[in-house]
């Protein structure tokens, strides 16, 4: 957690301009309601059972994507919003997998790369830092999570670097491509990782 927090910093340097606010407004109320729920359930809920829903509706997401354009293209209103976002919030904060329902929400708005991502960093941000107090409030950030962060901090900016490189010289056309490619992979991974559990 400590670590993502320095990425997000590093990553709203950069992104301070490149968000859509009208769509943080409307993302916003859903992901902190799911991570306050998930703060209250965490402990009760199975980890694989979270993995195998955002896993399967990540990959159905995406196959719909491929097979049946017109079915995700369809933007969704305040109450969608609120759904995926909620849902977002809430499995970021569980299993730290909420780029997943974010992206089947936002994705079909069509904003342009730059907006795109740094509507989603700004977001996550906000999240995570929300998070951190749920976290802290749990007892989850030991010495040792804290020892670890520090020492694999100074990386983080790296990488947030190269990725704002490589959004800068990528088309708008790729990021979206890659965007339903990386939704694909983590589903898929989260499904395999569920049901490998179960």
């Amino acid at each position: 957690m400590p670590i993502l927090i320095v990425m997000d910093i590093a990553a709203l340097k950069h992104h301070r301009r490149n968000v859509d606010w009208s769509q943080i407004k409307v993302m916003l109320p859903g992901g902190l309601i799911g991570v306050a729920l998930a703060a209250l359930f965490l402990k009760q809920l199975p980890e694989y059972g979270l993995q195998i829903l955002i896993g399967a509706i990540s990959v159905g997401f995406v196959f719909l994507y491929v097979f049946k354009r017109s079915a995700t293209e369809k933007k969704v209103g305040r109450f969608g919003a609120s759904v995926w976002c909620g849902l977002g919030g809430f499995t970021s904060t569980a299993i730290h997998a909420g780029g997943g329902p974010v992206s089947i929400y936002l994705l079909p708005q069509k904003l342009s790369k730059l907006k795109l991502i740094g509507t989603i960093v700004w977001f996550f941000a906000i999240i995570n830092f929300a998070k951190l107090g749920v976290y802290t409030w749990l007892g989850g950030l030991s010495i040792d999570n804290l020892v670890t962060a520090a020492v694999l901090a100074p990386l983080a900016p790296i990488g947030v670097k190269l990725g704002v490189i490589l959004l800068h010289k990528v088309s708008q056309e790729l990021i979206y491509k890659l965007c339903y490619l990386f939704l694909f992979i983590s589903g898929s991974k989260l499904l395999f990782d569920g049901l490998s559990h179960m």
